[in-house]
């Protein structure tokens, strides 16, 4: 035995943060969106921001793209929620000329930024 040392007693107190990092996980339903059956089937969009920390151009939230079927993602920084259109437009370009494929459905968060006159003759079908 060391000497020296404090002796801690045990308490029976359990704390609540100890008895929730214990609780097992439950597994996400990734229900029918994650059987995806091709590429391009099915992909989700959402912006995340305003970051605090702007990037080297001076963007500040990031606009992302996610492929359900192969789980690819596509990223960009962007000023203002008005340039979803310039940049969906850009990745939809790059898409077709890299797989020959098109964009079937896109879903997204209704946030407004993906509702315009513009926006929705660009996809085939469009989920919230």
């Amino acid at each position: 035995m060391v000497e020296g040392l404090l002796v801690i007693k045990a308490t029976t107190r359990i704390c609540k943060g100890c008895i929730l990092g214990k609780h097992s996980e439950h597994k996400f339903d990734w229900g029918k969106e994650s059987q995806q059956s091709e590429i391009l089937g099915l992909i989700h969009s959402d912006i995340r921001g305003p970051i605090p920390i702007t990037s080297l151009n001076g963007s500040s939230p990031v606009l992302t793209f996610i492929d359900y079927f192969s789980r690819y993602t596509w990223a960009t920084s962007i000023k203002k929620k008005s340039d979803v259109l310039e940049k969906f437009i850009e990745l939809k370009a790059l898409i077709g000329n890299a797989s020959r494929k098109n964009i079937k459905t896109l879903r997204y968060d209704n946030g407004g930024e993906y509702v315009s006159n513009e926006f929705l003759p660009l996809c085939s079908k469009s989920i919230i």
